[in-house]
């Protein structure tokens, strides 16, 4: 078998929530934490390459892809290039979120509740300028690593997320982890480090997480107009096992098509 499957691991099992305070800006008061990773950057379970899945009360929420760290393939770790920041940032705990002024606009507009009234609040009353939301440091103004689907997602289960929460929220999220083995490199030929980087990311990857998503649609993948909330773990399991196990093509074959 040219890959492995493991999880789902709670995020309990995976990391602990510490205090986290961004300064020059002003943030949300609930925007106070940052996750840190219990295992190591070499452990062997969370090493690229692959795809995964974030699961909440035992429900797909996303589908991503972790090449590896860098260019360099079957390298660094899952959970602490990606998951740490999935965990606090689709939760909207960590105070590095932040959203484009398309995005920004459309959450104002569009949803209601706590997360987000703080948010407002913050900004003031639109019509506003993302200048003068920068030049008044507010945080959720000065970055783009959050859109409107993670904000949705975040504000429907903010019973789970708000402060005070933090030990049921470790105990809610979980992820799951497909990668291919390092073995699979004898299908890269002769490729450069970028060339099989490249490859593997658009030909193995790629490929496989879009059939994922077009066939789930997650809360918080950006490209979800309508999320599917009844996807469970052993169903996305099935169909992960379905896309690793479909034959790998080779860099040679991909060429000389």
């Amino acid at each position: 078998m040219h890959y492995e499957i493991s999880g789902p691991f709670k995020a309990a099992d995976l990391f602990t929530l510490k205090a986290h305070v961004r300064k020059g800006v002003v943030v949300p008061d609930y925007a106070n934490v940052r996750a840190v990773p219990r295992v190591g950057k070499d452990d062997p379970r969370f090493s690229g390459t692959g795809i995964y899945g974030v699961m909440c009360g035992g429900k797909l929420i996303y589908v991503g892809i972790f090449t590896g760290l860098g260019s360099t393939l079957f390298a660094g770790s899952v959970v602490h290039e990606r998951w740490r920041k999935h965990l606090t940032f689709f939760t909207m705990r960590s105070p590095e979120c932040a959203a484009s002024p398309r995005n920004l606009r459309r959450i104002l507009a569009e949803l209601k509740g706590t997360p987000v009234a703080a948010i407002a609040e913050l900004v003031g009353n639109d019509p506003f300028t993302i200048e003068d939301l920068r030049n008044r440091k507010i945080g959720f103004a000065t970055g783009t690593s959050t859109q409107f689907n993670k904000v949705r997602f975040a504000t429907e289960n903010w019973n789970i997320f708000q402060p005070g929460n933090e030990k049921e929220m470790l105990e809610q999220i979980s992820f799951v982890y497909a990668r291919f083995l390092p073995e699979t490199a004898g299908l890269l030929g002769s490729a450069s480090r970028k060339e099989a980087y490249d490859f593997v990311k658009s030909e193995w990857l790629e490929t496989r997480e879009r059939r994922l998503f077009e066939k789930f649609q997650p809360a918080c993948n950006s490209q979800t107009i309508v999320p599917n909330k009844d996807i469970d773990v052993e169903t996305f399991l099935s169909a992960l096992a379905v896309e690793m196990g479909l034959p790998l093509l080779p860099r040679s074959s991909a060429i000389a098509a």
